[in-house]
């Protein structure tokens, strides 16, 4: 049984004063959320080496097969260019979303640590700390 200081008490504010929702928040939400941004942080890791690598193989394979004496060589492109620079922009677009993830788990998290900090104080000093 989990013990109520380690448990916080969020709620989503309605129109008037009507509640929405209610959750609750504990410390292995906390976990899993760090879990969350450590994965997160991994997968970047991974798209980045990822995008290096296509991009690396894009410019040997464009050096390989147009001549570097070619008169418009950016207008040169054959279908496996094609499908490397489409493969740069998935990347490119995955790691955005994975961005995207990683802020919304790094913000959840330090608001569920806040909730969890005012709730261990007495109500005034939750106040006076919100204040500062």
């Amino acid at each position: 049984m989990v013990s109520q200081s380690e448990k916080a008490f969020v709620m989503e504010i309605g129109e008037g004063d009507n509640f929405a929702e209610m959750y609750t928040v504990d410390v292995q939400d906390y976990q899993n959320l760090k879990e969350t941004e450590d994965r997160a942080t991994d997968v970047l890791l991974c798209l980045d080496s990822t995008l290096d690598t296509v991009s690396t193989i894009k410019d040997m394979y464009r050096r390989a097969v147009f001549e570097p004496d070619a008169p418009s060589e950016e207008h040169m492109e054959d279908e496996i260019l094609f499908a490397l620079k489409e493969k740069e922009r998935d990347i490119a677009y995955s790691r955005q979303k994975v961005l995207s993830l990683l802020s919304k788990a790094q913000n959840t998290r330090a608001l569920v640590g806040l909730a969890s900090t005012l709730f261990t104080y007495p109500t005034s000093n939750s106040l006076g700390f919100i204040a500062s």
